[in-house]
């Protein structure tokens, strides 16, 4: 069974409904010229959408402050408890630190979880939970919708 190594949380202010979790040298332009970014094309359409060097991730209900926790695995991870959304697939990643970002500011990243693997395929598990106002029959009652992420990393090969 596989265990956890290492975790880390970090918040990201959403905007038009989407952020980025992506490699910190593509985001800040040290990767080598042939290093893709995630925004310069995605092939898979979807909440969780895999592209060159990191994930495009849209929300579901709108711009917000989001969670997001980062955590390695030695092997692939186990199902996790219940969560809104689910996607498991792989990731290739130029030095292997993965950081949040804005769709349109990328502003510097001001956590970098670092995976220990340069140029490596990563296995990922990504969920998303939600949590929503059950009804909203009380006009007087401020709205809210909280959305929380969790992205699993494990060596792949």
């Amino acid at each position: 069974m596989a265990n956890m190594v290492t975790a880390c949380t970090d918040t990201v202010q959403v905007s038009n409904r989407t952020f980025l979790v992506i490699d910190e040298e593509v985001l800040l332009g040290e990767a080598a010229a042939d290093a893709v970014a995630p925004w310069d094309h995605v092939a898979v359409e979807g909440w969780f959408a895999p592209a060159g060097n990191g994930a495009r991730v849209t929300v579901d209900t709108r711009d917000q402050v989001v969670d997001v926790r980062f955590e390695l695995w030695d092997g692939p991870s186990p199902p996790s408890e219940t969560w809104t959304k689910e996607w498991r697939g792989e990731l290739s990643l130029y030095s292997g630190k993965v950081c949040l970002t804005d769709w349109r500011e990328n502003f510097p990243p001001l956590v970098v979880f670092d995976l220990g693997r340069r140029q490596a395929r990563w296995g990922v598990h990504a969920c998303m939970r939600q949590l929503r106002e059950p009804t909203k029959s009380d006009p007087q009652i401020t709205s809210y919708d909280l959305e929380f992420y969790l992205v699993r990393f494990w060596p792949e090969g």
